[in-house]
């Protein structure tokens, strides 16, 4: 029978240090990542599931209090990720896996919570471009930076493409004042990316794969785990967190880099929440 459950927002002191992860994924993003976690938080009725992101300047903690947490089951895991679901679409935030990851580590690889995975990412993220995302998986896999400066440069293509069917385009659809506005923006937008990458390989050589959009379908979703359910990938994935997260400081104002989160707070809680990671794989402080 499903219990109803009540989810509430507390702060990372509220979820403590006892409990454990079962699921963990990411965006990489060498501008900020943001590293995703799933578990139970220990308390005094037994277990309730938590669901947590951090990212260098921010992160919220969510947790879903069952009426009868005695017993945390896989079917129990699945639900209660499915009420916090239901609970951030209702606040218009984004919700557990409803974009595609850069990689998902299930702790000890257990099977059963990859399943949960792969299914609760079947279910939100089905919208997304998997033609897009399997094309650049299957061309750059495990090498994140320069797939992330070709995905750039893809949109700088863009950028330049509506630029000119703006300057192209007789009639004044967007309309005087908007249409010079939007044209400046971009304007402005391609001269930023150009001075900030235009020096970086992965963006001024970038290729960028043919592919044809489309929503999930069960054969772009099976070869894209294929590729991202591997020991190797995991290993890359965490590695390149690391010097994603340290490196985003490096655009910070000085203000700012004071008061981002350390990757270190992140390794903690990992190994706190007694993350087991496939063999291999270790999340320490030095990785």
């Amino acid at each position: 029978m499903f219990i109803v459950s009540e989810v509430i927002k507390i702060s990372p002191s509220e979820l403590g240090s006892l409990g454990r992860i079962y699921l963990i994924w990411a965006i990489l993003n060498p501008n900020g990542p943001t590293l995703y976690a799933t578990g139970i938080k220990n308390n005094e009725n037994g277990a309730s599931v938590f669901y947590r992101w951090m990212h260098p300047l921010n992160g919220e903690t969510f947790l879903c209090q069952s009426r009868d947490s005695k017993d945390i089951t896989y079917q129990a895991i699945y639900e209660d990720l499915c009420t916090i679901t239901d609970f951030l679409a209702q606040r218009g935030e984004q919700t557990p896996l409803s974009v595609i990851p850069s990689f998902v580590i299930a702790s000890d690889d257990d099977e059963t919570i990859k399943q949960i995975g792969r299914r609760l990412i079947y279910q939100n993220a089905a919208s997304e471009d998997w033609g897009c995302e399997v094309a650049y998986s299957e061309q750059f896999g495990r090498n994140f930076f320069d797939r992330a400066g070709c995905t750039l440069r893809e949109t700088y293509n863009k950028m330049q493409q509506r630029a000119r069917a703006l300057d192209d385009d007789p009639s004044d659809w967007y309309g005087g004042a908007e249409r010079r506005i939007t044209r400046k923006a971009d304007d402005d937008m391609l001269e930023f990316i150009k001075a900030r990458y235009g020096h970086i390989p992965a963006f001024s050589e970038a290729s960028i794969p043919k592919y044809k959009s489309s929503s999930i379908t069960d054969e772009l979703f099976d070869r894209w785990w294929s590729i991202i359910d591997t020991p190797e990938h995991a290993v890359s994935g965490l590695g390149n967190l690391k010097l994603m997260w340290n490196g985003s400081k490096a655009m910070l104002s000085p203000d700012l880099a004071k008061t981002s989160r350390p990757i270190e707070d992140v390794f903690d809680f990992l190994t706190q929440f007694r993350l087991i990671l496939p063999q291999g794989v270790t999340p320490t402080r030095h990785q």
